[in-house]
């Protein structure tokens, strides 16, 4: 009795063991395309997240790289993980979707990696079966900035405000702002974010390019500067001042021009218009 006991104890253990494998079966979705699986477009994010972190091409555990089908094509010290046009028998997915083990990624793992989700099992399943080819899009790397050298001052792009009295332009990655009556220079805003890209001492950058375009808005206030895959926009901000007039008598009504040039003053039955001076 206590063998047969035994013996069924085993029994249940394994048909427990066994419910609770299936139970951790991930499924796969594979989901209607109109086109081929672009491994660097579709499968490469998701591998960046989930498994390159212990599969890459500087330490790899079991020797097994998942960065690109051809170190994938390769395998590692268990063989090879993907046969190409025969997803059912590629270890890769049977192991990322919890069918056979070792199952993928390790549940208790140091660098917090997850669980396939059945759409992204869905594509690598796909990349298999369509024979695991390489990407057919193009990469193309970050640039790489460098200082633009002091040298280098071309102006691409001129713009004047409208009331004729700011005139702006571009030299370089440099923004140059005029007073048009005087010909002076009247400032050089810079982009903080760019401080770094210039020596010290030396006027700030506007932007990383060349400023190809700018234009002004209506109004005047807003100035927009465009370069490489960049739009800035720069608000005028003028200094506060204040002026004390003594006009003899009660101001009804007050009202400023729109250059800030004239301002007008009801005094009883009166209008009277006080110069004070051009903007710039």
């Amino acid at each position: 009795m206590k063998n047969r006991w035994f013996v069924a104890s085993i029994v249940a253990i394994a048909l427990a063991v066994g419910a609770e494998a299936q139970e951790t079966k991930i499924a796969i979705d594979v989901a209607k395309r109109d086109k081929p699986v672009d491994f660097r477009a579709d499968v490469l994010p998701f591998l960046k997240t989930n498994c390159i972190a212990c599969h890459h091409s500087k330490d790899p555990e079991g020797q097994l790289v998942l960065e690109n089908p051809k170190t994938i094509l390769k395998g590692g010290d268990s063989g090879p993980v993907v046969v190409p046009g025969k997803s059912a028998d590629s270890l890769m997915l049977l192991s990322a979707s919890h069918q056979k083990k070792p199952m993928m990624p390790p549940r208790k793992n140091k660098v917090g990696a997850g669980d396939l989700t059945p759409q992204q099992l869905g594509l690598l399943k796909l990349w298999i079966d369509e024979g695991c080819r390489e990407s057919l899009t193009v990469e193309y790397e970050a640039p790489h900035w460098q200082p633009v050298t002091n040298a280098w001052h071309p102006i691409y792009a001129v713009g004047i405000d409208p009331e004729g009295q700011i005139a702006a332009c571009g030299r370089a990655g440099h923004l140059f702002l005029y007073h048009v009556p005087t010909g002076r220079l009247i400032d050089q805003p810079s982009d903080p974010k760019l401080a770094n890209l210039v020596p010290a001492g030396q006027p700030g950058l506007a932007d990383r390019d060349a400023i190809l375009a700018l234009a002004f808005s209506p109004d005047g206030e807003l100035l927009a500067t465009g370069g490489y895959r960049s739009i800035r926009i720069w608000k005028r901000t003028l200094p506060e001042t204040k002026v004390n007039i003594d006009l003899g008598g009660d101001v009804k009504a007050a009202a400023l021009s729109r250059d800030g040039a004239v301002l007008a003053v009801a005094l009883g039955n009166s209008v009277r218009l006080l110069s004070l001076g051009k903007k710039g």
